[in-house]
C-alpha cells in the first residue's frame, strides 16, 4: 500500500513529495508543509543527478538545517562559504529543472488550536494533518486544472511526530480512487524529499524573521497562509461535508430498513 518512492516509476504519472517543517521555539509556532510536483520520469532523472552531486562531496544526504549550521559535518565537507553556496546553487538548480509545480502551506499552530475545538481536532487531526490534507487537495486540483488525466501520487516524509495521522487518510484516498499510489518515507533514502525539505525550511524560518537564508535557484512557489479567516472557512467546509455524509448515511440506512421490512 505504501511503496518506496523508487517503485513509483510510471513515466506519465505525477508524483507530489510533501515535507513538513516546524519551528517550535518560544518566539513562534509556525508550521509549514511544502510540496514539489513532478513527473515520475523527471524525479528519476532528478534523483540520479542529485546523488551525483552528493557523491562529489562525499555527502550521504542533504539536510537544509545542517547546511545552515556552519559547524555541521555537512558544511565541513562543502568547504568554504563560497563553495557551500555554489553547491547549494547547483542543487536548487536541479529542483528548478526537474519539477513542474511547488506549493507551501503555512499555519500558526497556536492559532489553529485557538480557532478550532478539541472535538474538531480529535476527529480531523492536528495542524500538521490539517495542512497535509489541504495541500493534497490543492495539488490534485492543480493537476486537474492543467488537464492531467491520471491520478496524482503522493509521497509524505515520515519525520514529523504526527505523520501517522496522515497514513489512514492517504489509505482511504487510495482505496476510493481519489489519488494513485502513496508512500511514507524518510529524506535519507528518498532523495526527492530532500528538495521539499529545503522549501519547508526556507519558508518556516522566513516567517520567524530569518531573512539570511539563500533561496538559490528555487522556482517560484504558490503559497497559502491559513490565518483566522481561512482556518474558519476550511473548518466550516469540513463540518458541512461531515454533515452531508452523515445525512447520506442515515438515508441509506433508512432505505435499507424499508427493504428489509417489505421482505
Amino acid at each position: 500500500m505504501y511503496p518506496a518512492f523508487s517503485l513509483l516509476d510510471d513515466d506519465d504519472i505525477l508524483v507530489a513529495t510533501l515535507v513538513a517543517y516546524t519551528d517550535e521555539s518560544e518566539q513562534s509556532n509556525v508550521l509549514c508543509v511544502a510540496a514539489y510536483i513532478g513527473y515520475a520520469k523527471e524525479w528519476g532523472r532528478f534523483t540520479k543527478q542529485w546523488r551525483k552531486q552528493l557523491r562529489k562531496k562525499d555527502i550521504e544526504f542533504f539536510h537544509m538545517k545542517d547546511f545552515m549550521d556552519s559547524r555541521s559535518d555537512l558544511r565541513r565537507k562543502l568547504g568554504s562559504p563560497k563553495e557551500a553556496l555554489e553547491f547549494y546553487e547547483v542543487l536548487t538548480g536541479l529542483i528548478r529543472k526537474y519539477t513542474c509545480k511547488s506549493f507551501r502551506f503555512v499555519i500558526d499552530q497556536a492559532e489553529y488550536k485557538r480557532f478550532t475545538t478539541h472535538k474538531f481536532r480529535s476527529q480531523y487531526g492536528s495542524a500538521y494533518t490539517f495542512l497535509n490534507k489541504a495541500i493534497i487537495s490543492y495539488c490534485r486540483q492543480w493537476a486537474i486544472r492543467t488537464g492531467y488525466k491520471h491520478l496524482t501520487q503522493f509521497f509524505v516524509e515520515d519525520g514529523h511526530r504526527n505523520c501517522e495521522q496522515v497514513r489512514p487518510y492517504l489509505s482511504r484516498l487510495c482505496k476510493t480512487g481519489v489519488i494513485g499510489s502513496s508512500g511514507i518515507g524518510n529524506k535519507r533514502s528518498e532523495i526527492p524529499l530532500q528538495a521539499a525539505d529545503i522549501l519547508a525550511y526556507l519558508t518556516t524560518n522566513g516567517y520567524v524573521g530569518d531573512c539570511s537564508i539563500p533561496t538559490g535557484r528555487l522556482p517560484k512557489v504558490s503559497e497559502l497562509y491559513f490565518d483566522k479567516t481561512l482556518i474558519l472557512e476550511q473548518v466550516e467546509r469540513i463540518q458541512e461535508a461531515w454533515k452531508q455524509a452523515n445525512t447520506l448515511k442515515q438515508e441509506q440506512w433508512r432505505q435499507r430498513k424499508m427493504k428489509i421490512s417489505k421482505v
